[in-house]
C-alpha cells in the first residue's frame, strides 16, 4: 500500500465534488480498475495518473479484508485468542498514519488530528498531526475514567460528534478544554478480532458542527487504518503460528532425538548387560565347577524310583565308591534303618511327596566297614509338563559333629553328676543342721502328742487344747516333710527339668535348710524379696544349688570374723524385660583382689579343704539359663554375688 500525502490529491479528479463554499467531499466508489492497479502496487510519478483517496482507501481495506477472511477461515481459534495489545506498529505504517493525520487535518482545517491507542489504564497519542496549533504531543498520555472524548467512542464504538464542549453539560469538564480543543468529531479503531485498538479524530479550538463530508473522510481513513491493522494483525499472527510451528518442529525433534537416545542408551545397556551377563555366566560356571572340584560335599541325583543315577567322584575321597552306589536307594546302605524306623518312615513319605527336605541324617559305613555319619539335603525336579523326575541334592560328611554332639552330652551327664556330688558334699557339710532342722519338729510332734493325749485323758477331755496340740502337730509335720523334700530334691539324680517357678520360693526352702546352720556360726540372716512375683523359667533344684552353695561360701567367709556382726543378706529384685536378680551380700573379709578374676575358674579355691569347683559349677548353671553370674566388693567389706534369671517371655 502506498503512502498518501495531500500533493497527490488533484482537484481536478473532484471536479464538482468539491464545493468552496462548504468544503464537501464526494469520493468516487466507481473507479474498480484504478482500484485493482494500486493495490497490485502500481506506483505513479507526480505528473502520472493519480487515484482519488476513496479509490485507495478502499482498495487498501478491501484486500486487508479478504486476507483476513481466509487467514481466520484456516485459523479460527488463533485470530479469536491474539494478544493484540503486543502487538507493535511497524514504522512504515506509523509514517504512512502520520500523513493521513496530516491530510485530515489539512482537509478538515482544524488544528489536530489523532490516532489514538489504548494502552489500559492509559490511553496515549499514537499519531498526531503536524498541523499548526495541535497541542497534542504523539506518546503523550492520559489516564483512562477522566472524562475524554476517546473514552465515550472507544465505549460505545460508535461516532461522537461534540460541536461545543462548553454548551454541553456531559462535556464541560472534558480535560481537553483545558487545552482548548472544545470541539471534536471521532470513530473507534477495532483490531479485526474486535479488539479496539483506539480512535482517529480531529479536534478544534472552535465551535465545529463538522459536516458530512467530513463524516465521511473520517470513516475512510479510519477504514485505511483498520485495513493496516489487518495486515499488521495478519504478519503477527502468522509470527506466531511460525514460531510455534518452529517451536513445535524443534520440540519433536528435541524429542525424537531423546527418544533417540534413549533407544541407543538402552541398546548400548541391554548390550553391556548381556556382555556382563554371558561373563557372569562363564564366571559362575567356573566358580560352581571348582567348588565341586574342591568341596566337602558331594553332588548326587535320584531318579523317580529314588535310586541314584548320578554321584559326584569325590565320594572316594571319604572311602566309599561311587560306583558301588549307582543304582541303589540310601536306605539299601543305611546302618541305622533298625534303630530308627520312624525316622526313615518319614522321610520316605516325604519322597513320596515329592517334598524337598534338608539336613536329613543317617548312618552308613565306609568301603572299609568304618562307621560314616552323612546330611543329605534335596529338592524334586520335575519337567516342563510337571512330570516328576526324581531329586537332586548334596550331601555332607557330618561324622566328626556327631561324634562331638555324643562327647557333648557326655560331658554334659559328667557335668550333672558333678554338680550332684557338690550337693551332697554340701548336704555332708549340713548333717548336723539338717539333723537338727529335722529333730526340731519331730521333738515338737512328740511334746505335742503328748500334751494333746493328757487333755484327752481327763475325766472331762479339753477338746480345744487337744485340738491345738494336733494343729501343732500337723505343722511341725508340714515343716519336717519340707525338710526332708529339700533334701531328696537335691540329693536325687536327674536331668534337669525347667518348669514356671517362682524364685522367692526357692529362696525361702534353702532358707529353711540353712537356719541352724546360719545360728550355730552366729550368723544373722536378712531377706528382702521382691513383691513382684513374676516367674521365671527354670530348674528349680539346680537354682537351690546355686543359693545354697553362695549362702555356704558367705558363713565361711565370715568365719573369722569378730569386730563386727555377722550378717548375710539375701534380696532379689525385678529387672526388665521379664526376669529377676537376687543377691547374696556378706559381711566377710572380702576378696583378694589378686584372685579375684580366677573365683570362677574351675578347681580354683581359697579354702584348704575345698575342690574349687562350687563357684565353677554356679556359673554354668546360671549360663544355662541364659543369666549371668557375677561378685563385687561390698559397700563397706565383705562380698556380693549377684545372679539373673530371666523371665518366661524371655525365655
Amino acid at each position: 500500500m502506498l503512502p498518501l500525502s495531500f500533493s497527490q490529491f488533484d482537484p481536478s479528479e473532484t471536479s464538482g465534488l468539491i464545493s468552496p463554499e462548504v468544503g464537501w467531499v464526494q469520493f468516487p466508489l466507481n473507479r474498480p480498475s484504478q482500484i485493482a492497479r494500486r493495490g497490485a502496487g502500481q506506483t505513479h510519478s507526480a505528473d502520472g495518473p493519480r487515484e482519488p483517496l476513496g479509490a485507495v482507501a478502499i482498495g487498501a481495506a478491501l484486500t486487508a479484508a479478504s486476507e483476513y477472511d481466509r487467514f481466520e477461515k484456516v485459523n479460527p481459534c488463533q485470530a479469536r485468542t491474539m494478544e493484540t495489545s503486543a502487538i507493535d506498529i511497524p514504522q512504515v505504517v506509523t509514517d504512512k498514519w502520520q500523513e493521513i493525520t496530516n491530510l485530515l487535518a489539512e482537509l478538515v482545517q482544524v488544528p489536530a488530528a489523532l490516532v489514538m491507542r489504548i494502552e489500559p489504564p492509559e490511553i496515549s497519542v499514537f499519531v498526531a498531526s503536524k498541523s499548526q496549533g495541535n497541542p497534542y504531543q504523539p506518546r503523550e498520555r492520559a489516564c483512562l475514567n477522566t472524562g475524554l472524548y476517546c473514552e465515550t467512542v472507544m465505549r460505545t464504538r460508535q461516532f461522537l460528534l461534540v460541536p461545543d464542549a462548553r454548551d454541553d453539560d456531559e462535556w464541560r469538564s472534558n480535560p481537553d478544554i483545558k487545552l482548548g480543543m472544545i470541539s471534536y468529531l471521532g470513530l473507534p479503531i477495532s483490531w479485526p478480532n474486535g479488539d479496539i485498538f483506539g480512535t482517529i479524530c480531529v479536534l478544534d479550538h472552535k465551535r465545529n458542527a463538522y459536516r458530512e463530508v467530513h463524516h465521511r473522510l473520517l470513516l475512510l481513513l479510519r477504514d485505511a487504518v483498520e485495513a493496516d491493522l489487518r495486515s499488521v494483525f495478519l504478519y503477527e499472527t502468522r509470527l506466531v503460528d511460525e514460531k510455534r510451528v518452529k517451536e513445535r518442529l524443534e520440540a519433536q525433534v528435541t524429542e525424537r532425538t531423546a527418544e533417540l537416545a534413549k533407544i541407543n542408551d538402552a541398546l548400548s545397556h541391554e548390550v553391556a548387560e548381556h556382555k556382563r551377563a554371558a561373563a557372569a555366566l562363564r564366571e559362575s560356571e567356573q566358580r560352581f565347577r571348582d567348588y565341586t572340584e574342591t568341596a566337602s560335599d558331594w553332588l548326587w541325583e535320584t531318579g523317580p524310583d529314588h535310586r541314584f543315577i548320578r554321584l559326584s567322584e569325590q565320594l572316594a575321597t571319604i572311602g566309599v565308591d561311587p560306583a558301588l552306589r549307582i543304582g541303589a536307594a540310601r536306605w539299601d546302605f543305611a546302618t541305622d534303618l533298625e534303630e530308627e524306623p520312624e525316622k526313615w518312615r518319614r522321610h520316605v513319605a516325604t519322597l513320596e511327596a515329592h517334598e524337598p527336605f534338608h539336613n536329613f541324617r543317617y548312618g552308613t559305613t565306609r568301603g572299609d566297614g568304618s562307621v560314616l555319619h552323612i546330611a543329605i539335603s534335596g529338592k524334586p525336579v520335575f519337567d516342563p509338563e510337571g512330570r516328576f523326575l526324581g531329586y537332586r541334592g548334596t550331601t555332607t560328611d557330618v561324622t566328626a559333629a556327631v561324634r562331638a554332639e555324643h562327647a557333648e552330652k557326655a560331658l554334659q551327664q559328667a557335668q550333672a553328676e558333678l554338680a550332684r556330688v557338690a550337693r551332697l558334699t554340701t548336704m555332708g557339710e549340713l548333717a548336723a543342721s539338717i539333723a537338727h532342722e529335722i529333730n526340731q519338729p519331730l521333738t515338737g510332734v512328740l511334746a505335742n502328742g503328748n500334751a494333746g493325749l493328757q487333755w484327752l485323758n481327763r475325766d472331762k477331755p479339753d477338746l480345744d487344747e487337744a485340738r491345738n496340740a494336733l494343729s501343732c502337730i500337723v505343722s511341725d509335720g508340714t515343716r519336717a516333710g519340707e525338710v526332708i523334700r529339700g533334701l531328696r530334691a537335691l540329693a536325687k539324680k536327674s536331668g534337669p527339668e525347667l518348669v514356671q517357678l517362682d524364685i522367692n520360693d526357692a529362696v525361702r526352702e534353702v532358707q529353711a535348710l540353712t537356719r541352724s546352720e546360719l545360728q550355730r556360726h552366729g550368723v544373722t540372716l536378712h531377706t528382702d524379696l521382691s513383691a513382684d512375683d513374676r516367674p521365671v523359667f527354670g530348674d528349680r533344684v539346680q537354682l537351690q544349688q546355686v543359693l545354697l552353695n553362695l549362702i555356704m561360701n558367705g558363713i565361711e567367709a565370715m568365719r573369722a570374723v569378730t569386730e563386727r556382726p555377722k550378717t548375710l543378706a539375701i534380696t532379689s529384685e525385678p529387672v526388665e524385660p521379664s526376669g529377676v536378680l537376687v543377691a547374696v551380700e556378706d559381711t566377710g573379709t572380702g576378696l583378694d583382689p589378686a584372685t579375684a578374676d580366677r573365683i570362677f575358674d574351675p578347681f580354683f579355691t581359697t579354702k584348704s579343704d575345698g575342690l574349687g569347683m562350687g563357684l565353677s559349677i554356679c556359673r554354668s548353671i546360671i549360663d544355662a539359663h541364659g543369666g549371668r553370674l557375677w561378685v563385687s566388693p561390698g559397700v563397706l567389706y565383705g562380698t556380693v554375688f549377684r545372679f539373673t534369671v530371666p523371665g518366661v517371655l524371655s525365655s
